[in-house]
């Protein structure tokens, strides 16, 4: 049980660190858009709908690199991926285009659906299935 809870804890907060930065880089890009640049509210959303990738990609593309690479490696490649994606939107300027965020927008996407998924599995990894989901009788 104690290697049961100590994955818990691992997945957990791995993805707290996932879903913080994820949520914080959203705020600030949306930010950058609306305050800086004088965007509009739906040129936002459309301009950050890109980050839906991962709704796309999170179903399909991921379960079949778990059952390939396993677990530890998809979360550790997602999270390398979400770093690449904050450090290439480190020197973001004023006078940038959206062309030139569009990779950082699809690689924060891509990181999403990589990790999220497999730190989920990772934090049921060991439940036991009587244990898991709704309680009986609910």
């Amino acid at each position: 049980m104690a290697s049961t809870s100590a994955g818990l804890v691992r997945a957990n907060v791995g993805a707290m660190a996932l879903t913080g930065s994820f949520f914080g880089f959203q705020f600030v890009t949306v930010l950058y858009l609306q305050e800086l640049r004088g965007w509009s509210t739906l040129q936002t959303g459309i301009a950050l709908m890109i980050l839906g990738i991962d709704s796309v990609l999170a179903p399909t593309l991921t379960p079949k690199l778990v059952e390939r690479w396993g677990t530890p490696r998809v979360i550790f490649g997602g999270f390398v991926v979400a770093a690449a994606a904050y450090a290439l939107f480190l020197p973001l300027g004023a006078d940038w285009t959206y062309p030139m965020m569009l990779p950082t927008l699809i690689l924060t996407g891509l990181a999403f659906a990589l990790a999220y998924g497999p730190l989920t599995i990772a934090a049921t990894d060991g439940v036991a299935e009587a244990e898991q989901g709704w309680p009986a009788g609910c």
